[in-house]
């Protein structure tokens, strides 16, 4: 998964479960149930959503991806939390916001590839 174009590490995964592959499955397959709320959430109700609750669920969402490995996005959450700190106006805010959900989406996807690779394995 670390080759090419790949935009998910799960070197850390891999370090942090001893390379145990059920261990690996289950906190991608935790990750792929929770991620997709939580950002949901920042997109969804975007317009209602304060400050403090964006910040709140990008906070939550960062060490999550960081132990998946999707690389780049814990770096997109940390700027959404000290955009939230900034009071960056709405439609930059919208804009990060978008952008990690993109790459969340695209790292989900490279995650759900390895999970159908290890069944078939």
């Amino acid at each position: 998964m670390e080759s090419g174009n790949s935009i998910v590490d799960l070197s850390f995964l891999t370090k942090f479960t001893k390379g145990d592959n059920n261990k690996i499955k289950y906190f991608i397959e935790i990750y792929l149930r929770t991620a997709p709320k939580l950002f949901g959430e920042m997109a969804g109700t975007f317009d209602t959503m304060s400050n403090d609750e964006l910040y709140s669920r990008a906070h939550s969402l960062k060490p999550q991806c960081a132990y998946v490995g999707i690389i780049g996005l814990k770096e997109m959450l940390v700027e959404i939390e000290n955009a939230t700190r900034a009071n960056l106006d709405s439609d930059s805010m919208q804009e990060l916001v978008k952008r990690a959900i993109e790459l969340n989406n695209r790292g989900m996807s490279e995650l759900n590839t390895y999970l159908e690779a290890e069944k078939v394995a």
